[in-house]
């Protein structure tokens, strides 16, 4: 499925180890994930594989957007 849908021959270490706990979590009914990896590391993945995977709702907080937008109104104001 990772090939096939997400265009991924294979996970990095860290996205492996987070996809591992998320799986763990959700099968002890945890669920709940913090993961703090430096920019191009590949979250995404390591939320939207699990999602995928489990074909269950998720509810994901990703400021990635918003920060953007409010760099970009900063940028446009200089």
């Amino acid at each position: 499925m990772l090939k096939e849908r997400f265009g991924v021959s294979y996970l990095r270490p860290y996205q492996e180890l987070t996809i591992a706990h998320i799986m763990e979590a959700r099968n002890k009914g945890t669920g709940r994930i913090l993961c703090c990896l430096p920019t191009g590391s590949g979250k995404s993945l390591c939320f939207m594989y699990p999602i995928a995977v489990l074909k269950k709702r998720c509810i994901l907080i990703y400021p990635l957007l918003s920060l953007m937008n409010d760099q970009a109104m900063r940028f446009s104001r200089a």
